[in-house]
């Protein structure tokens, strides 16, 4: 009998975001290569939703747990 299991872990990141010129940008401290702009803020925080989830994807620093059974 093969027992799989996958365990999603998530984590909260910190964003700053700055107003400039009518529009927001934002970055993650803790995620140096994350980093967005919207039109406002509730804009500006799904695009860095979205840039902290690539940045994470691509430097390979996201967790991820799976057991398998031998």
């Amino acid at each position: 009998m093969s027992n799989n299991y996958q365990v999603k872990v998530e984590q909260s990141y910190a964003v700053i975001i700055h107003k400039e010129g009518g529009m927001y940008w934002g970055s993650a401290p803790d995620v140096p290569s994350a980093f967005s702009t919207g039109e406002t803020v509730e804009a500006l925080l799904v695009h860095m939703k979205e840039a902290i989830e690539l940045a994470l994807a691509t430097t390979n620093t996201a967790l991820t747990l799976t057991k398998s059974a031998e």
